[in-house]
């Protein structure tokens, strides 16, 4: 019957509704996960078929090295592996092409010479760049939105996920240098790292789904459970990936040539992390539709990676005897804390370790001093002739970003050019010097001390239009800069790793790959420079002032704000950017 039009009678159709529309939305909301998890179940197996089937391939050496080749032959005198005889036939390449290559024997193979120049047309930087791409995105995505998600969506206590956070961050940064050491053992006993990698990557994968679909119901130290297994996990993947570098590229010019894609696939991986959680999941209304769109991606990037990267690794495998065994094991300590008697790769660890305190410092303030010292919270118009189109508050802080990384992607081929003529070291340098001075930029043009210091300047410069492309033209300049700091650390290690092998042949050693040992190094100072920031950026706050969740900042907190998003960053680099220069003069000197 018709409703009488009283309050009662509309508060009951409402609360009626109401409940109606919950009960539809929770039933979606479960027809939504289900479909995405068999989705995203179905998927892997289906991309994890030529990887178990290479997996299963007879090994031909030591009996820990799963798959050390690529296509071995069988009893029947062809290849076993489906995988393998599908690469064959597609690219004419076989085993016995590398084989008759590695050995140096007069034998000659029938199709001799087309293995080579398959290898030469294999871009490696496209196939290495996708994967660390791929690990890049997972490791700036937990980075970047677990903890918020875990807090506002979760609904777990934030002193809980703070401390846990804290001591997930403590344990991952001690675990690495022992997973290092334990990749070069493995490798020393014939098991390559892209075997590890192979090995792992269905669990890594599992667990990148795990920790963004937690129950509402699960306790908090089951969730931190999980997220402390995915953070080993993924720090073994991205150390097993990085101690490849230098086999993949074992020269200068193949790494400088690699550096355009590999430098590109980074970026991407960088913006991917940083803006696809949010995206995906609808501002995290649907978590399981983004952990399985994402999981997806990472499984059909990785998978690409790691199934061909086995191609130059066919002859990676040399299991070590029993005696030579025994000279590999010891302490796990000694081993990691000898790779610090070379004092170049101290020297490069300095720095790392300082332009991670200033990269911590800028991306961790950054938001803070957009708000209170630009103020970037004005609509903004078009204007310029339409080069800045009309931007809300919220865009105008993802524009300055989007043109951060469209500038570094772009500046590839420069710094992969001048990488070929000068090197790398110089060419980290100048990124150095350029990525400073466009830190101290910041708190000058947009932050308003130009303006201040000259009042005749101060109404062009202070108006929102003016702040926001003074703002992106800063980003352009350290965009540019970006392009060479993505890569060419990884790059100033590897080389590292190859004069630590030639010292060990020059001393009459048997010569131990040391890549893991190194890497796993090169992580615990990048996780102590980011310890170093939360310590600065904590005492400078507090001297000068802040407040949190004030609507306005007193000037001496404007002032803190702008020393630790420009001046001490700029201070940081210029400093690594001088330990370069140390590096070069020894370097000179040795030669």
């Amino acid at each position: 019957r018709e409703g009488d039009g009283s309050e009662h009678e509309q508060e009951r159709l409402s609360e009626g509704g109401g409940n109606c529309r919950s009960t539809l939305c929770f039933k979606e909301d479960s027809q939504i996960m289900t479909r995405s998890s068999v989705l995203v179940v179905l998927f892997v197996l289906f991309l994890s078929l030529p990887l178990s089937f290479s997996l299963l391939a007879q090994p031909s050496g030591s009996k820990l090295a799963f798959a050390p080749r690529l296509g071995h032959k069988g009893r029947e005198g062809g290849d076993r592996n489906f995988f393998a005889r599908f690469l064959r036939r597609r690219t004419g390449l076989s085993m016995s092409n590398l084989d008759a290559s590695a050995s140096g024997s007069g034998g000659k193979s029938p199709r001799e010479g087309e293995g080579s120049s398959m290898l030469q047309r294999v871009p490696w930087g496209v196939v290495y760049g996708v994967g660390f791409g791929a690990l890049t995105a997972s490791r700036i995505s937990h980075e970047a939105h677990l903890q918020g998600f875990y807090i506002n969506s979760v609904g777990l206590a934030p002193s809980a996920i703070g401390a846990g956070w804290s001591l997930f961050c403590l344990l991952v940064a001690f675990a690495e240098p022992v997973i290092g050491v334990m990749l070069d053992r493995l490798r020393s006993r014939g098991v390559s790292p892209p075997t590890v990698l192979r090995l792992l990557l269905l669990p890594w994968l599992a667990f990148v789904f795990l920790i963004w679909t937690p129950s509402s119901a699960a306790a908090p130290w089951t969730v931190f459970l999980t997220v402390i297994v995915f953070g080993l996990l993924q720090a073994t993947m991205n150390l097993g990936l990085l101690s490849v570098y230098p086999t993949i590229f074992p020269t200068k010019e193949a790494r400088a040539k690699a550096l355009v894609p590999q430098q590109a696939m980074t970026i991407v991986g960088l913006l991917v992390g940083m803006t696809t959680p949010a995206i995906l999941s609808d501002d995290w209304q649907q978590p399981h539709a983004f952990s399985s769109r994402f999981v997806l991606g990472l499984a059909a990037a990785t998978m690409f990676s790691f199934v061909l990267m086995q191609i130059p690794h066919a002859k990676d495998s040399k299991p070590v005897g029993k005696e030579e065994e025994k000279k590999v094991r010891g302490s796990s300590t000694l081993q990691f804390l000898s790779i610090f008697s070379n004092r170049f790769f101290r020297l490069i660890l300095a720095t790392i370790f300082m332009s991670q305190i200033g990269n911590a410092l800028l991306a961790s303030t950054l938001p803070l001093f957009a708000k209170y010292v630009i103020d970037l919270s004005t609509p903004v118009g078009p204007c310029l002739y339409g080069l800045i189109p009309s931007l809300d508050s919220k865009w105008q802080f993802s524009l300055c970003y989007l043109i951060f990384y469209i500038m570094g992607v772009s500046s590839g081929p420069f710094w992969a050019n001048r990488t070929q003529k000068v090197g790398a070291i110089p060419s980290l340098r100048r990124a150095f010097v350029m990525y400073g001075i466009g830190c101290a930029l910041l708190p000058i043009l947009p932050g308003g001390i130009l303006a201040s210091s000259l009042p005749w300047l101060h109404p062009f410069l202070t108006t929102p239009e003016a702040k926001v492309f003074l703002f992106a033209l800063c980003y352009i300049w350290n965009g540019f800069a970006l392009g060479g700091m993505v890569a060419l650390p990884d790059l100033i290690i590897a080389e590292a790793v190859n004069a630590d092998e030639q010292a060990q042949s020059r001393a009459g050693k048997k010569v131990t790959s040391r890549a893991g040992s190194m890497y796993g190094a090169k992580q615990l100072v990048y996780r102590i420079g980011s310890a170093m920031q939360g310590l600065i950026t904590g005492a400078i706050l507090s001297m000068t002032g802040f407040t949190a969740g004030a609507a306005a900042q007193s000037v001496s907190s404007k002032m803190g704000l702008s020393m630790l998003v420009g001046f001490i960053p700029c201070v940081c680099y210029l400093a690594g950017s001088l330990i370069l220069a140390r590096i070069q003069q020894l370097q000179a000197k040795s030669a």
